[in-house]
């Protein structure tokens, strides 16, 4: 049991980390994984509804996430909750499918407008100081830094389906992203800080400025 408990943990530490990027489907999915087949192997009605009803909450979870798969995801989910009742008691599940049906269904095609925004967004983009002005290479990473800033007004403009804390979430993260690939770029950092400032969160607008200069600092010696 120790062992599960950690293997649940370290699942929920991650996800809060990145579950809400473009391409978390993967991490949702073993997580999805583990449940189903700790489910196979419960033996115990209680264990078995626990394990049913924590698998039920991963899904609606994942669900709610704009990412690549995500309709594969809800697929997952309709024939999971269409198990669990007998053919009498359908009506169940489909009331229960119903209630979530128009959220997951915005949510798929949220997925497709937030797809559109990372195409030419390069993830593997090595991180370099900024290039010569002029030359190609700064051209590329001037396009780079756009496309960043274009995904971080789309996911703060989603107050309309996402609460404030999953779209503060996502934009921390996508600052993140986008500095694994513009690490050297002041201007990136420097709105990261400002956001989490508008957050009223001047301990990690301080922490942000801080990591800016460790990185930028010794640049400029």
């Amino acid at each position: 049991a120790g062992a599960y408990d950690a293997a649940e943990a370290a699942f929920g530490r991650a996800l809060d980390e990145v579950g809400g990027s473009i391409d978390a489907m993967p991490l949702w999915q073993s997580f999805i994984d583990f449940f189903n087949g700790r489910l196979e192997a419960a033996v115990a009605q209680y264990d078995q509804g626990n394990l049913q009803n924590k698998l039920r909450g991963v899904y609606q979870r994942a669900i709610k996430q704009p990412m690549d798969g995500v309709p594969t995801i809800w697929a997952a989910y309709e024939a999971f909750e269409r198990s669990l009742v007998s053919e009498g008691n359908r009506i169940l599940a489909e009331r229960i499918l119903k209630d979530k049906e128009p959220g997951a269904k915005n949510i798929i095609e949220l997925a497709r407008e937030r797809a559109k925004l990372y195409d030419g967004i390069s993830l593997t983009l090595l991180a370099c100081p900024a290039a010569a002005r002029g030359s190609s290479a700064a051209a590329t990473q001037l396009r780079q830094l756009q496309k960043w800033r274009d995904v971080v007004k789309w996911e703060k403009e989603q107050g309309a389906t996402q609460s404030a804390p999953e779209i503060r979430i996502r934009v921390r993260h996508t600052y993140k992203q986008g500095l694994c690939c513009l690490r050297f770029f002041p201007e990136l950092w420097y709105e990261f800080a400002m956001e989490e400032l508008v957050a009223r969160d001047t301990e990690a607008a301080l922490q942000v400025l801080a990591t800016a200069t460790s990185v930028l600092a010794p640049r400029a010696l």
